[in-house]
């Protein structure tokens, strides 16, 4: 069984400090986003065309101004917004209606607008525009909506949304020079838009400015990694996590000091609590822990925050040490001698594990870690390859009927399977489907998300059964790969096994690898790596004739190409 090295790479992405987001925004496309600008622009020209239409006498931009600010203060935001629509109507030019508009849109959460209205004021006038951002109101409505502006628009599939987004995160930036969430948007939006040059430029007037900022050595290591030079990308990584170390007990300092701790494992297991509650995302749940297993009430916003920079940072410190992982696995494809291709998968597995210390349920962490398992190979690293492979399995596939999933929503899916997809032996569930299921574990206490898959590889027209059918985070080319990998360990503990003479073992474990090898083969009749490997265990377990079959079978694939 060939062992290619594999590694998969993280998206960039960061937990935020500005209000969530609505899933509804979140997966917003590039051409609905046009149609609310469009739309948007549309109202404001039709409500100066209704006054011109309807003869009425022409209201002073005083007096719209003042009734807007009116109605602002008495918090109906959609009126005040139409009073500074028609100011800004009025007199385009001016700064102060526009950042009237922009606080009331941003009110009502028209982020896009919101950011297009304070980005012009502060073009039309950055003295003005500075001066009102010294108003607490005015400043938090400029940056949140210019930050989940940014967020919107960088998902788009269009560059030039891109380039809008890139501004409004320099606009962030010129309100909080330090803040970690727009440094980290920028850096995205660079690596988007191709300005390599510009993220390094960043990135050393951080360091320059601060030299204990950790986002400037993270913004480094991304240059460095579209660069492919692995072991600097593997410097940068490693000295952003020294950093976020020394942060996180800095931290930790500050909440023994909050709750009047001095025993070591006693502060740690609060924070081990701390950061579970919180990567719950389950305000509820952290409120309970801080008032009644803590009786910290009164100090519930201040440890609040504390969960939230202890979350924040375990996700940079995962994050970090996976990526100076994936540096460590790229050096051993490059080297050409076992001595030193041994001496980077050494590196790589140490860092996968710290990924996995900051974050236990990093899937991918976990897949590169059986990976380097699985190669080093022997029955201890075979066993322990495998054991990583089941973990992943059991995060990433539900069966259709576990019983967390009430039966009516399992028939909502299970009636998905027509026949006419029934030969495709999978299909994506639409997003309301997901959404339900993932709020059923929700409920039970589980976070599973992002199950977009169905599977019925063993479906046909002729059967009606349940059980075959399972959900799945993978899409269809992971999942069978990762079966491949699972019955390849599994197969491998059966040798080891088997040379151990431990034979009713070997032969279980035989067994076991060849349903692996079946799963790939129902979604991809042609994986001669599954055949080969099914025909491997099927001899071993002396199903001579099954096995020449399937012989022939990779015979004839094989002519075919």
């Amino acid at each position: 069984m060939t062992k290619n090295l594999l590694h998969l790479t993280k998206i960039n992405h960061r937990e935020w400090r500005a209000p969530e987001l609505n899933s509804k925004f979140i997966s917003i496309s590039s051409v609905a986003l046009r149609q609310i600008k469009t739309a948007r622009i549309f109202l404001l020209k039709g409500l100066v065309l209704f006054s011109l239409v309807s003869g009425q006498a022409h209201v002073p931009f005083s007096a719209r101004m003042n009734g807007g600010r009116i109605e602002y203060s008495n918090g109906r935001y959609e009126k005040a917004a139409e009073q500074f629509a028609f100011a800004v109507a009025d007199n385009p030019k001016s700064a102060e209606a526009r950042i009237w508009l922009g606080m009331a849109l941003s009110h009502l959460q028209r982020n896009l607008e919101a950011a297009a209205q304070f980005d012009t004021a502060s073009q039309l006038d950055s003295l003005y525009f500075n001066k009102m951002l010294k108003n607490e109101d005015c400043r938090y409505q400029a940056l949140t909506s210019f930050s989940l502006a940014s967020r919107e628009l960088m998902i788009s599939s269009d560059t030039n949304d891109w380039k809008v987004a890139l501004n409004y995160t320099k606009q962030v930036l010129k309100i909080e020079p330090k803040s970690r969430q727009a440094l980290t948007i920028l850096a995205q939006l660079y690596l988007q838009l191709n300005q390599l040059a510009d993220l390094r430029t960043r990135a050393l007037e951080l360091i320059r400015t601060d030299s204990t900022n950790p986002l400037g050595y993270t913004m480094l290591g991304l240059y460095f990694f579209n660069q492919s030079d692995w072991d600097s990308v593997r410097v940068y990584y490693l000295a952003a996590a020294r950093q976020y170390q020394t942060q996180y007990q800095q931290i930790k300092e500050q909440l023994a000091n909050v709750l009047a701790i001095k025993d070591t494992i006693k502060l740690n297991k609060i924070t081990t609590s701390l950061i579970i509650a919180r990567r719950d995302r389950n305000p509820k749940r952290l409120q309970t822990l801080i008032e009644d297993s803590l009786k910290a009430k009164p100090k519930l916003p201040v440890l609040t925050r504390i969960a939230d920079d202890l979350y924040i940072i375990e996700s940079e410190l995962n994050t970090s040490y996976f990526r100076a992982g994936v540096a460590s696995l790229q050096r051993t494809n490059q080297e050409k001698t076992k001595e030193t291709q041994e001496f980077y998968l050494q590196q790589a597995k140490t860092e996968f594990e710290q990924a996995l210390f900051y974050n236990p349920n990093d899937l991918d962490a976990k897949h590169n870690l059986a990976f380097i398992f699985y190669r080093q190979g022997g029955l201890a690293a075979d066993q322990r390859a495998m054991e990583l492979y089941e973990e992943i399995i059991k995060a990433a596939v539900v069966s259709l009927t576990d019983p967390r999933l009430p039966s009516d929503l399992q028939d909502s899916l299970y009636y998905l399977i027509t026949k006419e997809v029934m030969a495709d032996k999978y299909l994506q569930i639409p997003p309301e489907l997901t959404v339900k299921v993932e709020n059923e574990f929700y409920k039970k206490g589980v976070e599973i998300t992002n199950l977009e898959w169905l599977y019925f590889p063993n479906l046909t027209a002729n059967t009606f059964d349940k059980k075959g059918v399972f959900l799945a985070k993978l899409a269809p080319q992971a999942l069978e790969n990762l079966y491949l990998l699972y019955g390849s360990a599994q197969a491998n503990v059966a040798m080891g096994l088997k040379q151990e003479k431990k034979i009713q073992e070997a032969q279980q474990q035989f067994e076991s690898a060849i349903v692996s090898f079946d799963l790939v083969l129902a979604l991809n009749p042609k994986n001669t790596d599954a055949i080969k490997s099914k025909g491997v265990c099927l001899s071993e377990l002396g199903r001579k004739q099954e096995a020449y079959e399937l012989l022939k079978r990779l015979e004839n694939l094989q002519k075919e190409k």
